[in-house]
């Protein structure tokens, strides 16, 4: 069809002839002038007055006469075009043309070839009234690439970008539409290559309807982290295991292709040692946690929102089973930061500190019920300058050994609620070190002291039975320790992770008094954050780094 009876068409459908002033005319026809190709079509005019001659055109513009030797004008419609009848009057300077009307074909798609598809297939489309002049057609409002096209037939590829389920095609002929839909296949996961993986691994996915292209295919594990894909057809993709958050060892994969999904619990085992789990729910900035561990379940008081400023107060606890945080009754006493917390029978103490609007030192103590949620004020701690002390329990009682030079140690006993001083601890650095950090290993504790420069770290033995302390072998991995560090106690080592200014991560052997250095730890050095022992294995997170703060959580797993 000619472009110029398409942009006439466009503008203006119906074309209106001069109306003779003294007596109307009327064109009547008998079809509808959405037909098929050549079926037989009849135009009759009524009431009309003069003489009568069949006129048509292909673009609107010229127009030619029909040769008939009646009025009643009978014809196969085999091209699209436009008909009006010319009435000549006597008593008319200038002849009458009655509406013009457009004789134009419905387009239909009857099959279509494969019956079942997904994005990217070449599919036959096949039907009748096909525009080959100026086609139109369309997935889902969209226009549609055509490969090949005839008046009963055309070729099409189902969009790549196509991101739903269902598909409308559309094909249009002027003003005339058909709609064809179809449900496109949903891809499915039937093998997966292998279980057991390490973060960077390939893995291959076998099954049915897949995109070729790679990057239609969008593959997930763990929580929402994105696959980079390396390989696909329709029966496989390849893609490396990503890294990113995971609450489980245990992963699914989940594989999107065109808006559908198809997903497989439990696919995969992650062999990593080091396994980043979902964030600490503070506002990503808290630095100042005060952390303890009752049974299987970890605690931290949030004490200070480093991104506005704002004073925050928060108690969580953490299920390691379930990768979950849940907030529980604010701690009563003033918002602080340094403080000290310990755990005997069950029972968690907290208490000291500095305040964080003020920075008065404190030495209010309380007791937490977590049965019940419910705090308790208990006796306060007898020495102000508890600031960063380092706290533990052995057995029956809790301590607290202060960064100060004399009358730096003391014990509480919850039976009494009672406070007692204990011998002094004396580093061999006695002007510039100072208690840190440390663990509890068979009912002896091992502290680490920092001078936060460039002291050796002086390692140390205390016996409760004895109250004496002990020098052991001293940490020499790395001799530039700040303070702050994050330690833990596993299978009767203690493990030193690194600040935030170097990388050795090392642990220290009671049984043989010594230090062994180890792989680098996978979340990187930081001060201030924290760690608890479930189930064989380390959760460590929270802290910060030079100016940056941390709410990422990692699970390690030393048998791995």
């Amino acid at each position: 069809m000619p472009k110029p009876l398409k942009l006439f068409i466009t503008s203006l459908v119906f074309v209106i002839g001069f109306i003779n002033m003294i007596q109307a005319q009327q064109l009547k026809h008998t079809f509808d002038t959405r037909n098929d190709k050549n079926e037989t079509l009849i135009l009759k005019p009524s009431s009309y007055r003069g003489t009568l001659q069949w006129q048509k055109s292909y673009d609107g513009i010229e127009w030619s006469d029909i040769m008939v030797d009646k009025d009643t004008y009978t014809f196969t419609a085999d091209t699209i075009m436009l008909l009006r009848a010319q009435i000549d009057e006597e008593d008319c300077i200038d002849p009458w043309h009655s509406d013009t009307l457009l004789v134009n074909f419905n387009p239909q798609i009857n099959s279509m070839e494969p019956s079942t598809a997904v994005i990217g297939d070449t599919v036959r489309l096949q039907g009748k009234n096909f525009d080959v002049y100026t086609p139109s057609l369309a997935f889902n409002q969209i226009a549609g690439e055509l490969l090949s096209l005839k008046e009963n037939e055309l070729v099409t590829i189902i969009p790549l970008d196509t991101d739903t389920a269902h598909v409308n095609i559309a094909v249009s002929l002027y003003n005339t539409r058909h709609n064809h839909d179809i449900k496109l296949l949903a891809p499915t996961i039937e093998q997966v290559s292998q279980k057991n993986v390490r973060i960077g691994n390939e893995v291959t996915l076998s099954g049915k309807n897949f995109c070729y292209d790679p990057k239609y295919n969008h593959i997930t594990t763990g929580i929402n982290n994105i696959a980079s894909i390396t390989h696909a057809s329709r029966n496989s993709v390849s893609f490396t295991l990503p890294e990113g958050k995971y609450h489980d060892r245990t992963s699914a994969i989940k594989i999107c292709v065109g808006g559908q999904c198809d997903s497989v619990v439990g696919a995969l085992f992650i062999r990593d040692a080091w396994l980043q789990k979902g964030d600490i729910p503070s506002e990503k900035y808290a630095q100042f946690y005060m952390p303890f561990q009752i049974g299987e379940t970890g605690y931290i008081y949030v004490s200070k929102d480093n991104s506005s400023n704002e004073a925050i107060a928060k108690l969580l606890k953490y299920d390691y089973k379930t990768d979950t945080w849940t907030q529980l009754n604010d701690f009563p006493g003033v918002l602080r930061t340094s403080g000290i917390a310990f755990v005997i029978n069950d029972t968690a103490y907290i208490g000291g500190g500095s305040d964080r609007v003020t920075r008065t030192e404190l030495t209010d103590f309380w007791r937490y019920d977590e049965k019940n949620d419910a705090w308790e004020k208990m006796a306060d701690i007898p020495v102000t300058n508890n600031v960063d002390a380092w706290s533990f329990s052995i057995g029956e009682r809790g301590y607290i050994l202060t960064e100060a030079k004399e009358n730096n140690f003391w014990s509480y006993s919850p039976h009494t609620n009672t406070w007692q001083t204990m011998p002094n601890f004396q580093p061999t650095d006695i002007y510039r070190a100072h208690a840190d950090i440390g663990g509890v290993i068979n009912n002896k504790a091992y502290v680490l002291t920092s001078d936060g420069t460039t002291a050796i770290d002086e390692c140390w033995e205390f016996n409760p039975i004895t109250n004496k302390w002990t020098p052991k072998a001293d940490q020499t991995a790395d001799n530039l320790y700040y303070d702050g560090r994050v330690t833990f106690v596993l299978n009767n080592r203690l493990y030193l992770l690194p600040d935030a200014y170097h990388t050795v991560f090392s642990s220290y052997n009671p049984a043989s008094n010594t230090w062994s250095k180890l792989s680098k730890a996978k979340p990187g050095g930081r001060n201030k954050g924290f760690s608890y022992v479930f189930n064989n294995k380390v959760y460590i997170g929270g802290g910060t780094q030079y100016s940056s703060s941390y709410n990422d959580f990692w699970e390690y797993d030393p048998s791995l």
